[in-house]
């Protein structure tokens, strides 16, 4: 619904409402522009939700992960002999 808002906030498209582009006020553009921008902002909208909700995922978990036995080795920790001899 935001990539819907924003395009309509700056575009339109040709309309019996606008008298066919005549007398609107924003920049008119045909309906498979109009369509391809909307898809366009919602992909970028929903990769942009997506690298948030990971990152704060990811931290969330590294919190709660070490707490338990089983779900230790998920997680790096600063001490572990095996990740400081690599190269």
């Amino acid at each position: 619904m935001l990539s819907t808002r924003l395009v309509s906030h700056y575009f339109t498209t040709r309309s019996i409402r606008n008298l066919w582009g005549l007398a609107a006020h924003k920049t008119v553009v045909d309906k498979h522009t109009y369509n391809t921008m909307e898809w366009a902002i919602s992909l970028l909208i929903g990769f942009i939700v997506f690298e948030i909700v990971s990152k704060w995922l990811k931290k969330k978990m590294d919190e709660i992960l070490p707490k338990y036995k089983l779900t230790q080795w998920m997680v790096k920790q600063e001490g572990d002999p095996v990740t400081n001899n690599l190269p």
